[in-house]
């Protein structure tokens, strides 16, 4: 009797624990939208040209009058003249919905979700919600795309996955390689990477027009963003690269890339954001952009597990990594 009596007083405990953090985590995705539609951390990197663009948005819906993907599109002019709401308003829904769907997905598979979204507010929201709002829902889709396909739930995933894409057209990137990590085996991934990274520095001045002709034809703005940025210098060995370099060595000597499905996909996509870093090393911005999408598959594979001697530190490494790139985020005023 005084055993089942225990027993429901820690199930009450657990409930309670769970009521409260599921209060804590979406209370946080409210303040955090809030903050990034109404600019509490100052103006960002593109605040003006998405309220130039919301403001010239004509009565008469055209997807030909905006290089900005359809889904999107259609949604700000929805907001717009049929609504009649500011960019403001649009800015809290597309920010809400992308930071509600991606800590679900954090507070659902990870033991240590509470860090995985500090870590997430500290390196992604100053690019992707407080700045890239397109890119923001867009790979909040895809990520809920590829854990539909882990749960086997493949027409929900190939719709989500679908919708990302038309909400930010660089979401085909994780798609990719999802699809490839799901295909392949650990040993062959890893000698993927390094042979495409040897042969892409080695021979990039021959495959350089190929790359940019072929990504060109699915978005003419690419081929833009590599050639103005030549000027530009390529650091794969910057302090926050080096440890995100660190982290995935320390996660594959520790034999995530072996432990389970989902550990395996998620790390074969973070090794895969660190080797775009070296194949796109003179087209910095290219670079950056496809690291961008694929880099929060790390977060993913260093915070499932529990904490314990033989994950703290990965889990350090991250730790450190998201305070070395909010310090940035303000100096570079992302934030701020």
């Amino acid at each position: 009797m005084n055993i089942q009596y225990k027993s429901s007083g820690q199930k009450a405990a657990l409930a309670a624990a769970d009521y409260g953090g599921a209060l804590l985590t979406y209370g946080a995705a409210v303040l955090f939208a809030l903050a990034a539609s109404t600019r509490w951390f100052g103006r960002g990197r593109d605040f003006y040209e998405y309220q130039s663009y919301f403001n010239a948005i004509p009565t008469r819906f055209s997807t030909r009058d905006t290089r900005f993907e359809p889904a999107f599109h259609l949604l700000a002019w929805s907001f717009k003249n049929i609504m009649g709401l500011p960019y403001t308003a649009l800015a809290f829904f597309v920010v809400l919905a992308s930071l509600l769907i991606k800590f679900h997905l954090l507070r659902r598979h990870l033991k240590m979700w509470w860090l995985a979204i500090i870590v997430y507010l500290c390196i992604f929201y100053p690019n992707h919600e407080y700045a890239q709002i397109r890119a923001a829902i867009s790979l909040a889709l895809v990520y809920l795309s590829l854990h539909f396909a882990l749960d086997r739930r493949y027409w929900p995933a190939i719709i989500v996955g679908a919708l990302g894409v038309v909400f930010h057209y660089s979401a085909l990137i994780p798609l990719i390689a999802f699809v490839l990590a799901r295909v392949i085996s650990g040993k062959v991934a890893l000698w993927s990477a390094a042979i495409l990274t040897i042969v892409f520095s080695l021979f990039w001045k021959d495959m350089d027009r190929f790359v940019l002709d072929v990504v060109s034809t699915a978005n003419p703005l690419v081929g833009a963003y590599a050639l103005n940025v030549r000027n530009l210098e390529a650091r794969p060995f910057s302090v926050n690269n080096l440890i995100l370099f660190s982290t995935l060595v320390s996660a594959v000597m520790l034999g995530w890339l072996t432990r389970d499905v989902y550990n395996y996909v998620f790390t074969v996509m973070s090794i895969a954001a660190a080797a775009m870093l070296f194949i796109f090393i003179n087209a910095p911005e290219l670079a950056q952009r496809t690291k961008e999408v694929l880099f929060p598959s790390i977060i993913f594979c260093v915070c499932r597990p529990k904490l314990a001697v033989r994950t703290i530190l990965p889990m350090g490494l991250l730790a450190a990594d998201a305070g070395l790139l909010l310090y940035l985020a303000f100096r570079e005023r992302l934030l701020g």
